[in-house]
């Protein structure tokens, strides 16, 4: 019996947790978007999650690769005092889904435009991203900013 001819096939073990880098200010997409950073950061230093598009998808940067990865939104769950507009104090929480890992943004709106401001198109966010896959998971305090 030859021992180098049997192979024991092991469970393919999943892929380390991702760590997030910060994706440069002259890398954002032009126009409105949302943008998220670390909460402490400098407003130029860079942002961890860009939405890429208004359809569902937005862009991290894992820190190894130099490509810009693909997230996709998979769910949004609100509790808004207002369903025309954004008050501060609604919550917030939204699921996307990278290659092989998920991000999860707890979210807190901490200002909002006045209802009488037609003008005015941002909202402002505070709280948490959480980073997750089947090998772990971290948390990262953050703050974002949604411009129309």
């Amino acid at each position: 019996m030859l021992a180098s001819a049997i192979s024991l096939a092991s469970p393919e073990t999943p892929p380390p947790l991702p760590r997030l880098g910060l994706i440069s200010v002259d890398e954002l997409p032009s126009g409105g978007g949302c943008y998220f950073a670390p909460r402490k950061s400098a407003r130029t230093s860079g942002y961890l999650l860009v939405l890429a598009d208004w359809k569902g998808t937005s862009l991290v940067k894992v820190v190894g690769n130099p490509e810009r990865v693909l997230l996709t939104l998979v769910d949004v769950i609100e509790r808004s005092h207002d369903d025309a507009r954004a008050t501060v104090g609604d919550m917030r929480t939204e699921f996307w889904r990278g290659p092989g890992f998920q991000v999860t943004l707890k979210l807190r709106t901490v200002f909002a435009c006045a209802p009488a401001d037609s003008a005015c198109e941002v909202e402002r966010f505070s709280g948490s991203m959480i980073v997750s896959n089947p090998t772990g998971a971290y948390s990262l305090p953050i703050r974002g900013e949604c411009g129309f």
